[in-house]
């Protein structure tokens, strides 16, 4: 992921037993993030705990038809793997 030009997150819950998972993600949050969920309060949520950005500061959008929410290089699009075209993210 450090390598990375941008990074796809597909149904990914962030868990706290994920923390190593999670500490290479919140290294790497000068690179464009996409992660794409059903359930973009959730994920905003667990981002506060990543990231420190609060629930109020994400600016709303939408990207292929679907709402998402960005916060600098963070981008949560609501939609399902199979309705998002990751070659145009």
């Amino acid at each position: 992921m450090k390598e990375a030009d941008k990074i796809i997150i597909v149904g990914y819950s962030f868990n706290k037993s994920d923390e190593h998972f999670n500490s290479i993600l919140h290294e790497c949050i000068s690179k464009p993030i996409f992660i794409i969920d059903t359930n973009v309060d959730n994920v905003i949520k667990k981002m506060e705990k990543l990231y420190g950005f609060s629930s109020n500061s994400y600016m709303s959008m939408s990207i292929q038809g679907h709402s998402a929410k960005r916060k600098s290089q963070l981008t949560i699009i609501q939609a399902n793997a199979h309705e998002i075209n990751f070659q145009e993210l």
